[in-house]
């Protein structure tokens, strides 16, 4: 997350700011009040954040998250480890345990190759995701019927101007359609 970054850079500054005073350096204590009031505004924000995240009122969270493990093995234990059945999540989420993160049930399973990823769909929701599955599905089938339709619309024309010129032929005469 780039605001941990932000603050942990800071931090890193004010020790250094500190160290270099006490070492003799001209530096003032304003600056490095400023840098601490930087580093609670941005703490601040932080929380905000996490709080948004904790009651649900952000839509920034995907919901899921990728590790990289050094040794397939290491992945393979992980993924045994946390692997649940269906019913035994359903256990699961009824009662709070290892199995839980901040209230929520984790599922762990392998991620599919990076390529595999739709990397501009990661942020969007699964609500969001189901809106625009239905909306494609619904003008998916409106095409096809218009396309019958039309194919529906072409039979009955062609079996008209057949009518018309057998008709005419068993007249004798036969008009010139232009």
């Amino acid at each position: 997350m780039e605001i941990i970054d932000e603050i942990e850079e800071a931090s890193l500054n004010v020790a250094d700011l500190r160290h270099r005073k006490e070492e003799g350096e001209l530096i003032s204590d304003d600056e490095i009040a400023q840098m601490e009031k930087e580093i609670e505004e941005k703490a601040e924000k932080l929380e905000v954040i996490n709080n948004e995240f904790r009651t649900g009122i952000t839509d920034k969270f995907v919901g899921e998250c990728y590790i990289t493990f050094n040794t397939n093995e290491e992945m393979i234990n992980v993924v045994d480890h946390w692997k649940l059945s269906a019913s035994n999540r359903l256990k699961e989420d009824l009662k709070m345990n290892l199995y839980k993160f901040q209230g929520h049930l984790l599922k762990v399973e392998r991620a599919p190759e990076p390529s595999d990823i739709f990397w501009e769909n990661a942020g969007i929701s699964k609500k969001e995701k189901y809106r625009r599955r239905t909306l494609t599905l619904i003008g998916t089938i409106l095409v096809i019927a218009f396309c019958f339709w039309l194919v529906y619309l072409c039979k009955i024309q062609k079996e008209k101007v057949v009518d018309e010129f057998a008709s005419k032929d068993n007249k004798g005469t036969a008009d010139v359609v232009a």
